[in-house]
């Protein structure tokens, strides 16, 4: 489990074949069955208001190409948003 904070970006190409960076707020932790990172769009505005955390688990291809998608599960979404808001602010 990492907790580093920094400016490390990583870039992502949607389902459109939109590429969108992303700066890594936790690279990745452990949660039920797979891991799991927190990222920020790193070209929004943070005055947007659709501007926010962006939870993706790391999945692995046939092939094993790694890659990220969307949590689908609002319980595990909420339970790995607790996680994150802990590890970002533990003495809150």
């Amino acid at each position: 489990m990492s907790s580093d904070f920094g400016n490390n970006i990583v870039s992502i190409t949607g389902d459109d074949g939109k590429v969108i960076e992303l700066e890594v707020l936790i690279d990745m932790i452990e949660y039920k069955d797979g891991f799991y990172g927190a990222y920020l769009p790193a070209d929004a505005d943070p005055a947007d208001p659709d501007y926010g955390m962006i939870i993706l688990r790391s999945t692995e291809d046939e092939s094993g190409e790694m890659y990220l998608e969307d949590v689908d599960n609002e319980e595990d979404l909420d339970a790995l948003y607790d996680m994150i808001i802990d590890i970002l602010y533990p003495e809150e």
